[in-house]
């Protein structure tokens, strides 16, 4: 008669070989994951506005919040914010809408 624990034996080793390669596809997977968070990551912080300031962009505002656009919203001796990548600070334009173009 064959020996009784051979089939247990192969069972444990088939369920040892699952279990490894269950394992190993596991930490492929979430290696892979934390890869695309890490890239999401990297795309979000190039889209911010703040990048954009960090490239020399500025956005300048009227003192109520709205974002200036086109220079005919823009009032001679308006005082306007001017935000850059650190910090900010006011102007007012010399040339109004009414004063030509420059």
């Amino acid at each position: 008669m064959a020996d009784p624990t051979a089939l247990v034996t192969r069972q444990r080793e088939l369920v040892t070989g699952l279990r490894g390669r269950s394992r190993d596809r596991m930490l492929g997977r979430l290696v892979r994951a934390q890869d695309e968070v890490h890239h999401l990551g990297a795309r979000v912080r190039s889209l911010s506005p703040q990048s954009t300031l960090e490239r020399g962009y500025a956005v300048v505002q009227h003192r109520d919040g709205r974002v200036v656009v086109s220079r005919e919203e823009v009032q001679r001796d308006e005082l306007l914010r001017v935000r850059v990548a650190r910090g900010d600070f006011g102007v007012r334009p010399v040339a109004g809408p009414d004063d030509g173009p420059n």
